[in-house]
């Protein structure tokens, strides 16, 4: 079964992005996470800016390690980071079948929340917009935090 990508090209010109595809393996994730941080940093961003952007970074893509740990996924996923005029921009790929992790937890809705529903909630507190899509086999997450 031939997989194919969708990948996201700027129509408003030069934008300083940058995109990583993350196996599922702790110390990939690791490595991917330092380097897309080493890389918002250059964009220079501002400094409650680079917090949120590394809370969300980190939060997220160990969230999607460990889901595709327990669906034993092979490949990876990938991972963009864009600066764009109004906001910056965070944006998730995965192959798979359709899952929005941001369903997993809706405020009041558990008496009890675990570690995951923690994690989701902090990204669902740091973004100021968020929007999921699924097509054609492909999960896409887009976190935005406004400048």
């Amino acid at each position: 079964v031939a997989i194919h990508r969708i990948y996201l090209i700027s129509t408003i010109g030069n934008l300083d992005s940058f995109s990583v595809s993350v196996r599922y393996d702790f110390d990939d994730v690791n490595s991917k996470l330092n380097d897309l941080l080493f890389y918002v940093r250059i964009f220079d961003i501002g400094e409650e800016r680079m917090t949120k952007v590394q809370h969300v970074l980190e939060e997220i893509m160990f969230h999607l390690y460990d889901m595709g740990k327990k669906e034993q996924k092979q490949g990876s996923f990938d991972v963009s980071v864009i600066d764009q005029p109004e906001r910056f921009s965070i944006i998730i790929k995965d192959v798979g079948k359709a899952y929005n992790p941001l369903v997993s937890y809706q405020p009041g809705e558990h008496d009890v929340i675990d570690e995951e529903q923690i994690g989701i909630a902090i990204v669902q507190g740091l973004c100021d917009e968020i929007n999921y899509k699924y097509a054609n086999g492909l999960n896409c997450l887009y976190l935005n935090i406004k400048k």
